[in-house]
């Protein structure tokens, strides 16, 4: 046994007095910087549309086929299935933001049922050429008088148009089709 403990004393005398065992060890390579990713905007497909090209109600309608809306707009951001108060009154939403629009199908049908236009589109309606940030006299010189007007919706029911105004400016709008089920198109009209 002593012969042990002086083994073991030798040999940690010898650990002791020579660090350099620790330090011929391979350090670890540095880690490389993080890579920052960027975001970038995809160029459109061929065939698809800028997003001033865009002309409500003559290259993008209510009631033109949905796969001809999809076409034109290409992929979306988002999809949705929105309930309605039965099966059939279910619908679908598809969202491009990068156009600032809305689609909106039945579940069950195959043309667009309603289109939504945020603050931010760039594209123009088809009569007057129409765009958002028009005076509300511009839109009643295009569109005529408005069937119900208050402070902030100019109702066109029988074109399925509303026009939404902030301090008389045009600030978006919607368009149904004529004969569409979908609630939001029968509370825009109380």
């Amino acid at each position: 046994m002593k012969s042990g403990n002086y083994f073991l004393l030798v040999l940690s005398l010898v650990f002791a007095a020579h660090p350099v065992f620790a330090q011929d060890a391979p350090k670890p390579a540095p880690a490389p910087a993080p890579v920052q990713e960027q975001k970038q905007e995809c160029a459109p497909r061929p065939g698809e549309t800028q997003p001033a090209d865009i002309v409500v109600g003559k290259n993008l309608s209510v009631d033109m086929p949905l796969q001809a809306a999809v076409d034109l707009l290409g992929i979306p951001e988002f999809i949705k299935i929105n309930r309605g108060t039965d099966p059939g009154l279910d619908n679908i939403e598809i969202t491009y933001p990068n156009h600032d629009l809305v689609i909106r199908a039945l579940t069950e049908g195959k043309v667009v049922e309603a289109i939504e236009i945020g603050p931010n589109f760039k594209g123009a309606f088809s009569q007057g050429d129409i765009r958002l940030g028009a005076k509300f006299e511009d839109v009643v010189a295009s569109y005529g008088v408005p069937a119900s007007l208050t402070a902030q919706v100019a109702r066109y029911p029988d074109e399925g148009l509303y026009f939404l105004f902030s301090d008389r400016i045009l600030l978006s709008a919607k368009t149904y089709s004529k004969n569409t089920r979908l609630l939001d198109a029968r509370l825009m009209n109380p």
